[in-house]
């Protein structure tokens, strides 16, 4: 069983797959020539379900529907994003873990609060179809005790791609 749709892929798509992994879709290019459409269909389900070509098909539907720019994510995006992004504690895999998810935390609730962003596109910090970088700025402690300048943080938070990819699991 497969969590894609086999409606999602085009004919070539499909035609393609079977014919590359005739194996696992238990068709060859032979059988596919004489073959009905709903064989054809059952074969690319087949190839579809297979797990080690899971990233195969998810790259190519990203590459078919991109994800929207970084640049133009909106706060509620944004907050959206921070909230999905949390993993229960159980499916932490890195050591990093806790720290991904005590700043996604505190990246949640300041641009929940209102406070000021900017999503980094450029430089070495950049934001990609993976990661968005986002420098968040806040009136803290050295604003209101000594009438300072705002405090600011730059924090990363997965995108929707990287997400879905780990499917519930840890994406750091």
């Amino acid at each position: 069983m497969s969590d894609f749709d086999p409606n999602d892929f085009p004919p070539k798509y499909k035609a393609d797959m079977v014919a590359a992994y005739p194996d696992i879709a238990a068709m060859t290019a032979d059988e596919a020539w004489f073959a009905t459409p709903a064989e054809r269909e059952e074969a690319f389900a087949r190839v579809l379900a297979a797990k080690n070509l899971r990233r195969t098909h998810q790259q190519f539907l990203d590459d078919l529907h991109p994800p929207k720019p970084p640049a133009e994510l909106t706060r509620e995006e944004l907050i959206e994003l921070c909230t999905d992004g949390v993993v229960p504690h159980e499916k932490w895999r890195d050591r990093d873990t806790a720290g991904a998810q005590i700043q996604l935390g505190q990246a949640r609730a300041l641009l929940a609060a209102g406070c000021k962003y900017h999503i980094l596109v450029d430089g070495r910090l950049s934001s990609d179809n993976d990661t968005v970088w986002v420098e968040i700025t806040w009136n803290g402690f050295g604003h209101f005790d000594y009438g300072g300048e705002p405090d600011d943080k730059t924090f990363y938070i997965p995108q929707r791609r990287r997400l879905d990819r780990i499917d519930g699991g840890d994406w750091y």
